[in-house]
């Protein structure tokens, strides 16, 4: 039981590394699609396509 005071508990160690490399791939390839817009641009008119507009 948990109460005002007691500690929390932690996630282990691996899942904790785990969600920080995703979210840091996932900022990587962000600041990446910058340096080529072309790539965003035929993503976004494939999405475009897909959704029938």
């Amino acid at each position: 039981m948990r109460t005002l005071f007691s500690t929390p508990v932690r996630k282990p160690l691996w899942q904790r590394f785990a969600v920080l490399l995703f979210c840091g791939l996932v900022l990587s390839l962000t600041f990446m699609a910058y340096f080529a817009p072309d790539l965003m641009v035929a993503l976004t008119n494939t999405v475009w396509a897909l959704c029938g507009f």
